[in-house]
């Protein structure tokens, strides 16, 4: 199974009790030239909320991940007293695209 594993400099949080675990994707590859698509699901989803049609968006490469704790990524863990945000996924989601 595909996961993208993030750099080490970027896997570590303070709010977190361990580092980010492996995010579950899957690649469509339509496009050998064509933009890069990430798709992000919604709360409670996974990468299957997205449509067939835009996963396999012609011309394009797509990822469609699994958010932490959704589908087939394994869960944030906080430190006792601390809480996981929206802000800790979009610092993981910045982390895994650069």
């Amino acid at each position: 199974m595909p996961f993208f594993r993030l750099a080490t400099e970027a896997t570590s949080f303070p709010e977190l009790s361990e580092a980010v675990p492996p995010i579950f994707y899957e690649f469509y590859n339509q496009g050998e030239e064509g933009p890069i698509l990430l798709l992000i699901h919604g709360a409670g989803n996974n990468y299957l909320s997205w449509p067939p049609q835009l996963r396999r968006l012609a011309g394009a490469r797509v990822y469609a991940i699994d958010l932490p704790g959704h589908g087939q990524s394994a869960p944030l863990r906080s430190k006792e007293g601390s809480e996981v945000t929206v802000a800790t996924y979009a610092a993981v989601i910045n982390g895994m695209i650069h």
